[in-house]
């Protein structure tokens, strides 16, 4: 908001195309405003108390990784400043068009496939042990993501203030088989990655604030985080995880906290210090490695998800697979169990150096004037 005020010559949403101000704009809502709701509401899934001395020093750890992250930013980054031109849409060349329903194609099948999968399995007894059931779909998993960016490219081409056709039918019905399928797999959190950034691109295109847009959208987001809602209950029920009703706006309140109340994990760490030890940056390399089957290195380290599980209810996970259940930590979680405090200045060093590059990233888009770069 203070960005808005302050920027004269900026419209509403120009905070978008700069990384730095939109990285605040989510640490601002992660680590302070769900917390604090966290804090009230007293919504906690790992403990039912934490320390008050636990909170100080999550504060504290969350607040030095911002700050480090923003003066790495500044002393590093680039000084160029964006270009004032308009994106203008240019047509797809043949090749391009033809490889852009390819990927569409690719999704719909590997969606249909997964959502054929759940059926023939049974939707309860699928539910209940989904992690184990899904073992080796995770190709179709990979080729679902690829629509994250190909669904917008194609909104953009033949949806955006184009009459309606059948191209926007096959728009609906892919990006919805996708998002039932994430649903379905437990991964309610990519359903954003699907529809943010054609809400982004949406409105950075129109280089404008459209009330009215917005207000479609309103909507539209409130029946998907209801629709979320309820699977995430009826899983919990089978589950026997949570035995307690809810009312709905409580279920939409929880729901958000899992997906996005990162802050829970460096409570955990803060107040259970001496139930887990320090990775010395063995996580990160997990990630890097991914590709690499275990089969081929029997000893590659396990990501953070995987071992701050273990850490909070041991044996939640397991390299032979018996048991696969995990958590997302987040990367001021992550830094702390790999490099204690001194990972609250490596990480922000290296975000700082992604956030320059999305910068440059931005500008040379602009500078080509073409959005589909």
């Amino acid at each position: 908001l203070i960005f808005i005020i302050i920027s004269k010559n900026s419209n509403l949403l120009s905070f978008l195309k700069s990384p730095i101000l939109f990285f605040s704009f989510i640490w601002i809502l992660l680590y302070n405003i769900l917390p604090m709701w966290q804090y009230f509401s007293e919504i906690y899934f790992y403990s039912d108390y934490y320390s008050e001395l636990s909170y100080v020093i999550s504060k504290i750890q969350t607040f030095i990784f911002f700050i480090s992250t923003i003066i790495f930013y500044n002393i590093f980054g680039s000084k160029i400043s964006y270009p004032k031109n308009k994106l203008t849409l240019k047509k797809l060349k043949n090749s391009e068009n033809n490889f852009l329903l390819l990927i569409l194609f690719a999704s719909f099948i590997s969606a249909f496939l997964l959502i054929s999968r759940i059926l023939n399995i049974g939707f309860n007894e699928y539910m209940a042990n989904r992690i184990s059931l899904t073992r080796g779909l995770g190709l179709y998993s990979l080729v679902m993501y690829t629509s994250c960016i190909s669904l917008c490219i194609y909104y953009i081409s033949y949806v955006y203030k184009k009459k309606i056709s059948y191209k926007n039918l096959l728009f609906l019905i892919i990006t919805i088989l996708i998002c039932l399928s994430f649903i379905l797999i437990g991964s309610r959190i990519s359903i954003i990655l699907v529809l943010f950034p054609i809400l982004i691109a949406n409105l950075i295109i129109s280089a404008k604030f459209n009330f009215r847009r917005v207000l479609i959208w309103v909507p539209i987001l409130a029946i998907i985080f209801s629709i979320l809602s309820f699977v995430g209950q009826f899983r919990n029920k089978i589950d026997r995880f949570d035995a307690q009703d809810f009312t709905l706006g409580e279920n939409i309140g929880k729901e958000i906290v899992v997906n996005f109340g990162k802050f829970e994990n460096l409570l955990w760490l803060n107040d259970n210090s001496n139930k887990w030890d320090y990775s010395y940056g063995k996580t990160f390399l997990a990630g890097f490695t991914n590709f690499i089957p275990r089969i081929i290195w029997k000893s590659k380290p396990l990501g953070a998800g995987p071992l701050f599980k273990n850490y909070i209810v041991p044996f939640s996970y397991s390299i032979k697979g018996e048991y696969l259940s995990s958590y997302t930590t987040g990367l001021i979680t992550e830094s702390i169990m790999n490099f204690s405090w001194f990972g609250l200045f490596i990480i922000p060093f290296f975000l700082s150096r992604v956030l320059n590059y999305l910068k440059l990233y931005i500008i040379k888009i602009h500078k080509s004037n073409n959005i589909y770069q």
